[in-house]
Parts: C-alpha cells; sequence; structure tokens
C-alpha cells in the first residue's frame, strides 16, 4: 500500500478529493473481494487523518 499512497499524493486528483471531503461527506465505492485490504481503505484513512 505504501505504492499507492505515493501514487495518490502525486495525483492531482487527491487534493481535491481531500478538499471535498472536508466540505461534505463523500462515498467510496469499491469492487475488491477483499474487504480488508483494499485501497477503498486506504483512501478512508487518508482522508480521515487530513480532514
Amino acid at each position: 500500500m505504501k505504492r499507492y499512497r505515493a501514487e495518490l499524493k502525486r495525483n492531482p486528483a487527491w487534493h481535491e478529493l481531500q478538499s471535498l471531503a472536508r466540505q461534505k461527506d463523500v462515498t467510496l465505492v469499491y469492487a475488491a473481494k477483499d474487504q480488508l485490504h483494499n485501497e477503498a481503505l486506504v483512501l478512508k484513512e487518508l482522508l480521515e487523518r487530513s480532514t
């Protein structure tokens, strides 16, 4: 997941998502079979830290 976090930080859309999450609730939709290990959980964790 370290690579995914690094990829996010380089992506301009990440900063936009952070800004939106500070203003209102966002819904993360994912289709991973593994509910405990997926990119949506990483996004959730990072968004919670940044708000």
